[in-house]
This record gives structure tokens, sequence and C-alpha cells, in this order.
């Protein structure tokens, strides 16, 4: 189902060149490079669920617990840690950002962390639950970057039981057609991508 689904995404859900270069001005204006364009080692991107997410849907997970995975990932495929120079962290709450920032540190990575959370965001919590609907363009935009943040990396973590989680996992698979794991994507929930 998994490569099926990718290659729908690949041909239907993929951001077309005028909203990929809006997203990419984005990116530059907060001046957070390209992966593609640094020719470093290996990058990683976090997602972070929090918010109204955390009531209903998913567990809650630490920051530490994220890069801890990343480790692990890293230990099972015999790359060395000290080869992750870029690191990126999507999320609507800016804790989980000092969350990974710390756990990177405790673990001895050296990479440069970058985000688009604001230290206003502390969760999200959206119209089913008595929040507000994130509509503004600034906000959509913000979202669509961090996805597409969120597809260049070498590696992905984040959680399966999220649809930012399970649509990055497809959309990675554009860009690594042959790479094993869902493009290189991993769940700290699940290690199998669950589908719809």
């Amino acid at each position: 189902l998994y490569t099926q689904m990718a290659d729908l995404a690949c041909i239907h859900f993929k951001f077309n060149t005028r909203a990929q270069n809006v997203l990419n001005a984005y990116q530059s204006l907060h001046n957070i490079p390209f992966v593609n364009n640094l020719h470093i080692g290996h990058s990683v991107a976090f997602h972070v669920r929090r918010g109204d997410k955390l009531k209903r849907e998913s567990p809650s997970f630490q920051g530490s617990q994220y890069v801890q995975h990343y480790a692990d990932v890293l230990f099972h495929m015999n790359i060395p840690k000290n080869t992750t120079k870029f690191c990126f962290v999507a999320s609507d709450d800016f804790r989980a950002l000092a969350e990974i920032q710390s756990a990177l540190a405790s673990l001895n990575f050296n990479c440069t962390l970058y985000s688009l959370v604001s230290k206003n965001q502390l969760g999200e919590i959206g119209p089913f639950h008595g929040g507000t609907s994130r509509t503004s363009k600034h906000t959509i935009v913000k979202f669509f970057t961090e996805i597409s943040i969120l597809t260049q990396t070498s590696i992905f973590i984040g959680t399966f039981n999220s649809n930012v989680g399970r649509s990055v996992a497809l959309l990675r698979k554009c860009t690594r057609p042959h790479s094993p794991h869902y493009a290189l994507s991993y769940g700290i929930d699940t290690p199998h991508w669950p589908g719809i």
C-alpha cells in the first residue's frame, strides 16, 4: 500500500513549481539553508506532535524520545553521529524545540538546529477542540514550508499516527525512490507506515 500511495502522492500531492517557489522564498527569508545545497554528511528533521493532537489522537512523546530514535537509526545503519550537521524541528510548540535541542546536546550531536516554530507557539488547539482555525496565509505558508523541509533531509523522525508523518513519508519517496524504510522515514510510535 505504501508504494502505491507514494507513487500517487508524487503525481498528485507534490508542490507545483509556483508553490515550491513561495516555500523556498519563505525558507530563505528565515535563513534556513537548503539541505540539497549543503553537501554535508547527514541531516535529520523531526516533526513533534503537540497541541490538541495529544488530547485524543496520540500519546505524548518527549523530545528525548525523538532524538534517541534517531540515534538508534544511525546506529543500525552504522552511521557515526558526528556526520549529522543539519537538524530541523517542525512543531506547533516552542517547548518541543527546546526539548530536541537539549536531547541533541545530551547525546553529543553537534548539528546546527533550525526551526520555524516561534516562542509564542505553545501547542495548536484546533476548532474541534475549542480553539481557532489556522487560516492565515502566513500560517499556511509556514506549515507547508515545514513540510517541504521535512521531505528534504536525509532522515525523518516523526509519528505515523500523524497526518503530517504519513504524508511526509509518502512525499520523501518522490526524491528517494530506492531508499529503504519508507524513504528513510521513521515513526517513534510504530515502526510501520500504517496507511490511511
